[in-house]
């Protein structure tokens, strides 16, 4: 299955697709600790946008790319031609291998947490743990504009909430953190840039009404980051 055009054009350029950013990811790995010749699997990863840092915490590893898209996906492995990296188009539910970690970042809400966390188990091996990143509300009173915008998301929580499904689904949580403003705007920085761009020249309606998207949500968050955020989760097997 391919991206609308509109999409493409507009998400493709951009180094993420997604909040998040190197900091965050070696943060979360100085709880990991994985070993050199960790086998790692990045369970959505766009266009690769963390499969570098991911490579850097295991020299001697590897690291397979699982993206749905299958434009993101040959930009990904474009993006990293490195040999211990395989970056393959598919659900990334459907695993064939065993990986001593998991990393999916904005990716979970797709199957839901319950059931990444429950496929997933199979294919950890010894000792191994999952993180991945999750949209959480961030107090008890969001505003009406933020329940508004995530009312299609009826499955969202908030950080406790996550870790009682984490621990319904037979993990223990390791780490719990909030991803910061700088790893959001490591993600819309560009984003804005790119409209510009886009907005320079001559745009579909179909573009036009995706910019318009796009921006009405980066003017949520920054009207108010402090109600919602992604929690980022670091799990193994109780």
């Amino acid at each position: 299955m391919s991206l609308p055009p509109e999409f493409l054009e507009l998400y493709g350029a951009l180094p993420r697709q997604g909040p998040g950013n190197r900091a965050s990811l070696d943060r979360a790995m100085q709880v990991i600790r994985p070993a050199k010749d960790a086998a790692c699997l990045d369970a959505g990863c766009g266009v690769g946008a963390d499969i570098s840092g991911l490579l850097a915490h295991v020299p001697d590893g590897s690291v397979d790319g699982f993206e749905f898209y299958p434009e993101f996906a040959e930009w990904a492995a474009r993006k990293n031609s490195d040999p211990r990296v395989r970056v393959r188009t598919g659900d990334m539910l459907e695993l064939d291998a065993t990986y001593d970690l998991i990393w999916s970042m904005g990716a979970v809400y797709i199957p839901g947490v319950n059931t990444a966390l429950r496929r997933w188990k199979p294919h950890l091996g010894p000792g191994g743990k999952i993180a991945f990143s999750e949209i959480v509300w961030l107090t008890d009173t969001p505003p009406i504009e933020a329940q508004d915008f995530w009312a299609s998301y009826p499955a969202m929580t908030h950080l406790g909430g996550i870790e009682t499904i984490c621990r319904d689904e037979g993990y223990r949580v390791l780490d719990r953190t909030v991803l910061p403003d700088d790893a959001w705007e490591a993600y819309y920085h560009p984003l804005e840039a790119r409209i510009a761009e886009c907005r320079k020249g001559t745009c579909s309606e179909a573009l036009t009404a995706v910019m318009d998207e796009a921006e009405a949500e980066i003017a949520l968050w920054r009207a108010h980051r402090r109600a919602f955020g992604y929690g980022l989760f670091v799990v193994k097997v109780a």
